[in-house]
């Protein structure tokens, strides 16, 4: 029988008498809780959907009642993110006790310092087309020729180089990244050419307000 180190020992307990004490306090709101046991203070980090006072008092009472299970004896600290399912979220380099299941259209989106350390995952109902596959690459062509052939002078977009990264599988819509930066979301029409200002088309600065936008939308 091997022994168990007391660090991992300490880390085991925690997050064991966390996740008792997370019981009926999870919300829709909540979307992430992980837990650092390093050094004297517990550190509990959270991603929240919407940043509500309902879903802070709820952090609270979680933390009040680990307080109370531990005795009062060890400090504990929060930190609180209105950036669910990032990548560089902090809480995943710790352990993570609880993950909820991103809605349909959510996108996981990674922010950095820099805009251009950004990166956009698109979950169903969206497809992302940038891989390497053979058939991404004919769908991503097919479907920029078509927008190119919708798109007539007077458009926003007319013009503009673009790449198709994503379409709906349950809506004729695609998603561009725009040469000279930003995003657009797209209604195909299937009107050769259309006029403008149709195809309907909404253009986004950033990643931050492309998510906001589909998930408010979808």
């Amino acid at each position: 029988m091997c022994d168990i180190p007391d660090a991992l020992r300490r880390e085991n307990d925690l997050a064991l008498e966390l996740v008792q004490c997370m019981l009926g306090l999870i919300s829709h709101d909540l979307a992430e809780i992980a837990i650092d046991t390093r050094g004297d203070t517990v550190k509990i980090y959270c991603t929240v959907r919407a940043d509500t006072s309902e879903v802070r008092e709820d952090i609270d009472d979680i933390v009040a009642d680990l307080d109370a299970l531990r005795g009062g004896g060890t400090p504990i600290e929060t930190q609180i993110d209105v950036t669910p399912f990032a990548l560089d979220w902090p809480g995943r380099a710790h352990r993570v006790v609880y993950c909820s299941k991103p809605a349909p259209h959510e996108l996981r989106v990674r922010r950095g310092g820099d805009s251009a350390l950004e990166e956009i995952f698109f979950l169903a109902p969206w497809v992302d087309l940038r891989g390497g596959e053979s058939a991404e690459h004919a769908e991503r062509g097919a479907l920029a020729s078509e927008l190119r052939e919708e798109i007539a002078a007077g458009h926003r977009l007319h013009g503009q180089s673009f790449q198709v990264t994503a379409r709906s599988e349950t809506k004729d819509d695609v998603i561009v990244e725009l040469a000279t930066g930003g995003w657009a979301r797209v209604h195909l029409t299937w009107q050769h050419p259309d006029t403008p200002p149709w195809p309907a088309t909404t253009v986004y600065d950033s990643l931050g307000s492309l998510d906001e936008d589909l998930r408010a939308a979808d």
